[in-house]
Formats: C-alpha cells, structure tokens, sequence
C-alpha cells in the first residue's frame, strides 16, 4: 500500500513537517527527518478539502535523526496524513 494524500501546507498553530512514505515490513510508515528537543504528531484527515486533521494518537521525540511514525489504528488509503511539530515546553 502507498500513500499519495500526503498535505504539506503552512497554517498557524503546529508546524507542518515535510515528509516521505515508506514501507517498513509492508506496513505503510511516515518517514521524516527529526530535531531534537521537537516532539512530533501524527495527523489525518479523510478530506483534504476540509483541512480538518485531527491527531491519530501517535507522537515521538525528535532526536536529530530520521523518524518513522505509524497510523496506531492501522493504516488506511482513506485516510491522508501529516506530520507536525510542536516545541517542547520547558
């Protein structure tokens, strides 16, 4: 299964990642390049006209090196997804 509804858009509130998708033991994978010290999301939308992405409950430290994040709720070709970033609080 490839993924091809990948949205990557500027809007205010979290920063939207680019990223790529992959398969990693043909389980469809959001791969990006991470920050330390950023914590990234998971979001998905079944309608990239709305723009309404909601979180899909996976998150992960940035750690400076590429990351990979998976639909928890299995991955869906109904689904589009991105990767945003939000600045851990001190």
């Amino acid at each position: 299964m490839l993924w091809d509804n990948i949205l990557i858009e500027s809007l205010p509130g979290p920063n939207i990642v680019d990223s790529t998708d992959i398969n990693v033991e043909d389980t469809p994978a959001v791969s990006f390049d991470s920050v330390a010290g950023i914590t990234y999301r998971l979001q998905s939308t079944p309608d990239l006209v709305s723009s309404n992405f909601a979180d899909v409950g996976a998150f992960v430290e940035g750690n400076g090196l590429t990351r990979l994040m998976f639909d928890p709720a299995g991955p869906s070709t109904k689904k589009n997804y991105r990767v945003v970033s939000v600045p851990n609080q001190p």
